[in-house]
Order: structure tokens, then C-alpha cells, then sequence
């Protein structure tokens, strides 16, 4: 839970220093002790380090408290909450990543409703049985959830949702707001939905190209997993594995290649193709549970202003 690095590279992180700071004197000055010989933080996810463990391993995965000093008090964030994340080995297809979401998910889903009486009957309503089945059927649908592009996402929020207005519109580079997400999953395509290949310039260092590569619109081989109600659920990208590349990234976006030279180093002997995930566990007992705020899945919400004991 205690890092020196950025995974997200966005500094929404929480710093860590004793209560009783000490000082100690360096050149001449008094300057402030690191008690970990350097900057360190509440980690914001374990990526990087289950990068270092796969290629020895092949398939990693944890799940960790994860912590985020992100000023978002809505209805589906926690400052503290509980990440999924996997890393696996010799995979070199975004679409290996999607169908293993989706098979974890569907499996996951499948082993409620087979208990369904057991899990429903005891602790809801009428109306909340109907309303938590509904969403768990929503998962288990026949078809196999729809896979989409950022270009096609934004063409269907333009094109159907905001048919004829010209206010709310999207250009490209455009972030899709939580609302368009949820209409794009619950209203447009009543069902789960992925969307691929986002701009690069909304996604972290460490994401490939894409593999219809535009120079003029350059996008990442990442995918978000969007849910009815929720929005995004799971995250995940294949992960540069070209040392030089990789480099080429880190320097272009200024960041500092000594503090991550133990990453790097997955990379300069060689390394081997692989991507990862990882999952807002609270976000998905949410759906699961039929409930609405995500407060309500945990037992000490801590969200900004909100720190009870």
C-alpha cells in the first residue's frame, strides 16, 4: 500500500510522513527527513509492481486497498476502496483482456443466480429482487457484449443521443462524461459494453499503440468497461513492452527515468508481450446489489469531507 511512484501518472495520490516530522541538516541547510529516503505515497494501484512479478509468474493478480486524493463527491467514488487487478503473460490482442473480463464477470454473476434464493429472498423486497435481477440478467444476456472504438462511441453519442442539438456535442480528443457512458450502456445498448482506443493523450505512459494506428489521431490499446447505472467498471490496456519505445514515452511526457529505472528494467533484457486489468470491487458489488451510492457497499465510506472515525 506504499509506494514512490505514480501508476496513473495523474498525482491524485495521498502522501506519507511521520505525525512528528524531523529535520536533519544537509549542505548546510535544514531540510525535512524522509522516513522512506524519499517521497512515498498511498498507492493508487499495483500495476506496475504485478508488471514486474508476470513475466516470471504469467499470470498475476491482487486485490488491494487503493487510495485517491481525486475531489469527485459523486455517487460511484471512494477516496479508499478495494481494486482487482491482474496482469497476464503472452498475450498480444486487446480482445484476449475483453472476453477474460467478460468471462470473469459472467461466471461471477452466474454463481448468484444460481443461489438466487438463497441470496435474494432473505434480504429484499418485491421490488428490489426485480430490480437486482434485471441487472444480473443484463450481465448474463446470451449475446456477447458489444466491443466498440472511442471514434464509434462518440459518432453514437452525436449522432443518436444528441441527434439534431448542437450543444453537448463531442469533438475528438473529447473525454465521454459518465453520463454519456451510462447512456451508451443502459439506454443504447442495454447491456455491458467495452469501448476501445482511446486517445493517447487521455491514457498513462505505459499503454501501446493501437492497431489501426493514426499518427493524426493517435490512440492506445486500452479498453473501459462500461455497466448500466455505474459507468466505468474495469480499466485495462496491453502494456509496452519495447524498451526504447517505452523510454521515448517516459521522456516525451518529462517524467523521471532514474525514480523508475526498477520498472524499466522488466524491459531492457527483453521482456515479453502483456497486458492487465483492474476492477473497482465497491463498483461492482453496486450493481450487483441494485443499490445506487457506493457509500452504501462499504461499511466507513472515506470519500472528500467524509471521514467519520
Amino acid at each position: 500500500m506504499i509506494t514512490s511512484s505514480d501508476c496513473e501518472g495523474g498525482g491524485e495520490q495521498f502522501t506519507i510522513e511521520p505525525l512528528n516530522p524531523k529535520e536533519v541538516v544537509k549542505d548546510g541547510m535544514a531540510v525535512k527527513h524522509e522516513f522512506f529516503g524519499k517521497p512515498a505515497y498511498l498507492t493508487v494501484s499495483t500495476q506496475l509492481h504485478l508488471e514486474v512479478l508476470a513475466p516470471s509468474l504469467n499470470r498475476v493478480w491482487t486485490l488491494t486497498p487503493c487510495f485517491r486524493a481525486e475531489d469527485s463527491n459523486t455517487n460511484r467514488h471512494l477516496s479508499e476502496f478495494w481494486m482487482l487487478e491482474a496482469e497476464i503473460s503472452y498475450i498480444s490482442q486487446l480482445s484476449q483482456l475483453t472476453r477474460f473480463t467478460e468471462v470473469m464477470i459472467r461466471h461471477l454473476t452466474s454463481q448468484l443466480s444460481n443461489n438466487r434464493e438463497d441470496v435474494l429472498n432473505s434480504r429484499y423486497n418485491k421490488a428490489d429482487r426485480e430490480l437486482i435481477e434485471v441487472r444480473w440478467n443484463s450481465i448474463l444476456a446470451e449475446n456477447d457484449w458489444p466491443v466498440i472504438t472511442y471514434d464509434e462511441a462518440i459518432n453514437l453519442i452525436n449522432q443518436v443521443k444528441l441527434k439534431g442539438r448542437s450543444k453537448g456535442r463531442l469533438a475528438w480528443g473529447d473525454s465521454i462524461s459518465t453520463e454519456d457512458e451510462k447512456w451508451l450502456a443502459g439506454d443504447h445498448f442495454h447491456s455491458p459494453v467495452f469501448i476501445t482506443d482511446y486517445p493517447k493523450s487521455q491514457k498513462p505512459f505505459y499503454m501501446p499503440h493501437s492497431k489501426n494506428y493514426n499518427i493524426s489521431a493517435p490512440t492506445v490499446a486500452c479498453f473501459d468497461l462500461i455497466f448500466p447505472f455505474i459507468g466505468e467498471l474495469i480499466g485495462g490496456s496491453l502494456r509496452e513492452d519495447n524498451y526504447e519505445v517505452l523510454v521515448a514515452e517516459m521522456n516525451r511526457r518529462n517524467m523521471d527515468l532514474v525514480e523508475m529505472d526498477w520498472y524499466l528494467s522488466t524491459r531492457l533484457n527483453g521482456s515479453v508481450p502483456h497486458g492487465g486489468f483492474g476492477m473497482g470491487l465497491e463498483r461492482l458489488m453496486l450493481y450487483l446489489s441494485g443499490l445506487e451510492n457506493v457509500r452504501d457497499v462499504v461499511t466507513f465510506p472515506r470519500a472528500p469531507e467524509t471521514c467519520d472515525c
